[in-house]
């Protein structure tokens, strides 16, 4: 057809010129520049700026206010930073030397960015926290050098890369290629299941398109985490067996490199990659898994009653002051939303009622100030009688009757925490759930411990994967990749099954939690470092056949038995 002719052709033109023509980079940054200032002078930002909802006894330092000025601007110079890459990326391929000074340059800018975000989020927890939750300034630490690992350490493995022999750049090639297939192609189809799952929900509420697509960028670590181990596992399968159908490995070997050598490119960026869902998993992981959760749950919730809550109907007691609370809903963000329906009681030790304070709604503010709204205050006689009962006062020449209540130490965080579930809590949380319930019983705290080391084992199976599925796809003689990919079946679903059973025993507190989620890879690498070991010695691998099994151990007892007949 014509206009698809036309259309091929403009292509073409447009990639020869963004390929070969002197002045396409230069051209490209002025007119990002161009862009950036364009959208400062028609006020990009104020609308940003409009959107921040801080409280009116708040007075931010004015790196605060530079960073809400530019933090539009940031986001947009991201963006046309990206294209400004791609272009560059275009002219310099397949050249991966003078790909590093870009990349480095893009990451540094990334990394300022992260950095001046996380700065101005750990300010806000700082000063104006409205769930009260304890913050630990090691684990925050440890999130802040996660996130730069993971900006920064890309310029690093392409200098790496390019800095390899053309033998390690070869095997490198042959393993990349179906890794990344197998990662963008796991990775469609889990986002496509979800949407198919989760679209008459997005349907029912009206979900914009700009907010579904951010739902799943949201989840792309979760993502990451989930289907490296798979992806690993296959690529490795299906590059050293294509190697080795085509003789290269056996080559390599007479050319006087030892097993170690020919796969060690393979083992290293494979740690590598497992390293980043160690760095994912800490944080952004199970807090985007969280979000996916609680806006599901919000979704079906509003269907159901009209309104959208993080949880609803909870009960807290507080032994050491004699509250009981009850809570209608919690809002997901209680900075910009109130708690809905609140009930306090207050008992002596005897557990008889003295007072209770029933509001409509209220807030929690970072100086231990509880704020209710619209509702009453009412006296007991300590037998369940009111005595007295009296409606909030108007205050600050405000519609809404208000009353506060300082120096309670209960805080949002304290009431949901007794109904949090440890799936989707990242590294920080669950050491602050830990910090703040020392003296509960180890029966409810054994899950938390158990996933807190989950965190940092569960990415570092795509390892133990590869070191078992290494010497399974190197072969000496030419054979299918039947057997490999069969091996991968039983060796992934082998380890998923480990990682349950143990993880199982962890939380029931039948194993300690350290040593639960780490045994798995105890005994599959142990497996696999056997394995390799035989494997590197020209020896063939042990078969996995019952009836191989069965007829080696009757040779070994008739062997035992004609011993000791010799000996008689």
């Amino acid at each position: 057809m014509p206009w698809k002719d036309t259309l091929l052709n403009l292509l073409s033109h447009i990639w020869r010129w963004l390929r070969y023509a002197p002045g396409a980079p230069g051209w490209s940054i002025i007119v990002s520049i161009a862009v950036v200032l364009l959208c400062q002078a028609f006020g990009y930002h104020e609308r940003a700026i409009a959107e921040i909802d801080r409280p009116w006894d708040v007075n931010p330092p004015t790196l605060v206010f530079v960073y809400d000025y530019l933090s539009p601007y940031l986001g947009l110079i991201a963006m046309l930073g990206s294209v400004v890459y791609f272009i560059q990326i275009i002219r310099v391929m397949p050249s991966v030397r003078r790909l590093v000074f870009p990349t480095e340059i893009a990451c540094v800018m990334a990394a300022v960015w992260a950095l001046m975000g996380e700065a101005h989020t750990y300010w806000e927890t700082a000063n104006f926290s409205y769930m009260g939750e304890p913050a630990s300034v090691l684990a925050y630490i440890l999130k802040v050098v996660f996130l730069l690992v993971i900006i920064l350490s890309p310029p690093y493995m392409l200098m790496w890369y390019s800095r390899q022999k053309i033998l390690d750049r070869y095997t490198l090639k042959n393993f990349l290629q179906p890794f990344i297939f197998c990662l963008f192609a796991f990775g469609s189809l889990w986002v496509l299941m979800d949407l198919l799952d989760n679209m008459k929900d997005f349907q029912q509420s009206n979900t914009p398109p700009g907010v579904v697509m951010s739902f799943y960028l949201n989840l792309l670590p979760s993502i990451y985490v989930f289907i490296t181990p798979a992806a690993l596992l296959l690529s490795v399968l299906y590059a050293l067996t294509k190697m080795s159908r085509a003789n290269e490995i056996v080559s390599m070997l007479t050319a006087g490199r030892s097993l170690w050598q020919v796969l060690r490119p393979v083992f290293i960026v494979s740690a590598y990659i497992s390293f980043m869902g160690v760095a994912m998993n800490y944080h952004w992981a199970p807090r985007g898994e969280g979000r996916r959760d609680a806006a599901l749950q919000a979704m079906s919730l509003e269907k159901k009653t009209g309104t959208s809550a993080a949880q609803a109907s909870i009960m807290f007691r507080n032994t050491e002051t004699n509250r009981t609370w009850f809570i209608g809903s919690m809002p997901f963000d209680p900075m910009r939303e109130r708690i809905r329906h609140i009930q306090v009681r207050q008992t002596d030790d005897k557990g008889r009622l003295l007072a209770g304070w029933y509001g409509t709604s209220g807030r929690w503010w970072s100086n231990g100030l509880w704020s209710l709204n619209n509702g009453i205050k009412v006296t007991y006689d300590g037998k369940g009688a009111a005595v007295e009962m009296k409606s909030f006062e108007v205050q600050d020449n405000r519609s809404t009757t208000r009353i506060d209540l300082p120096g309670w130490p209960e805080t949002p965080w304290s009431l949901i925490s007794g109904s949090l579930l440890p799936d989707n809590l990242s590294v920080s949380e669950l050491v602050s759930y830990l910090n703040a319930n020392q003296t509960m019983e180890d029966e409810k705290l054994n899950a938390f411990r158990t996933h807190f080391w989950h965190r940092f084992a569960y990415p570092l199976q795509s390892l133990v994967l590869v070191l078992m599925a290494a010497p399974l796809g190197v072969s000496f003689s030419r054979r299918g990749a039947l057997g490999g990919i069969a091996g991968s079946v039983f060796i992934f679903f082998g380890l998923l099954f480990l990682n349950n059973l143990f993880v199982s025993l962890g939380k029931g507190g039948h194993l300690p939690a350290f040593l639960a989620v780490w045994m798995p890879h105890l005994i599959i690498g142990s497996i696999g470092y056997l394995l390799f070991h035989i494997r590197s010695q020209n020896r063939d691998l042990p078969k996995l056949s019952p009836a191989y099994w069965l007829k080696q151990s009757w040779q070994h007892l008739q062997q035992l038995k004609a011993r000791r007949l010799a000996a008689a």
